[in-house]
């Protein structure tokens, strides 16, 4: 059994080995039309993928290179060893001196997760307030006045409430 193992592994990782640089991404189907999602051709498995399955470096605006090791744009080092090497989680690789520049902080993901966060918070907010102002307005178009103040007193401190953690959120977002 352990020398089966040891023959498939052998020849996979020789397909690996013969079949670097021939996977490549997919970015128009067969009509010549643009995918919503671009897909990868993996060589050694013979196979497509969809974006989506991969590491999260391959959905960013820049994805990992294969042109050269270190992601960093303003990387310098020309001669390095493999003890100075580091490959992220998301797919992105870098010298350890570029990590450490960076505040061992991939910029590329980092900035891939903070804009969808604002695109989804903003498109939570204006569902919120489209179902707020939906919500208070009748078929004419005439605001609807509740009798019972209570009731109406709540209602706009629990808003302006909404309007503050939403403002707080925000402020958050932008330091970033």
């Amino acid at each position: 059994m352990i020398f089966l193992i040891a023959d498939f592994l052998l020849q996979f990782f020789s397909q690996l080995y013969n079949n670097q640089n021939k996977s490549y991404i997919i970015k128009y189907g067969t009509g010549g039309r643009r995918l919503r999602y671009s897909q990868y051709f993996l060589a050694t498995l013979n196979t497509k993928v969809d974006v989506m399955l991969l590491p999260t470096g391959y959905n960013s605006n820049q994805p990992p290179s294969t042109e050269k090791f270190c992601d960093y744009d303003q990387c310098s080092i020309l001669l390095d060893t493999e003890d100075s090497r580091q490959v992220l989680i998301c797919g992105h690789a870098y010298h350890s001196d570029c990590l450490k520049i960076l505040n061992f902080v991939c910029l590329s993901c980092t900035n891939y997760f903070c804009d969808g966060i604002k695109k989804l918070s903003q498109n939570f907010i204006d569902r919120l307030s489209k179902g707020t102002l939906e919500e208070s307005k009748d078929d004419e178009g005439e605001i609807i006045v509740d009798e019972d103040e209570d009731n109406d007193i709540f209602e706009i401190d629990e808003l302006g409430e909404t309007l503050l953690a939403q403002e707080k959120f925000f402020h958050s977002l932008s330091l970033f």
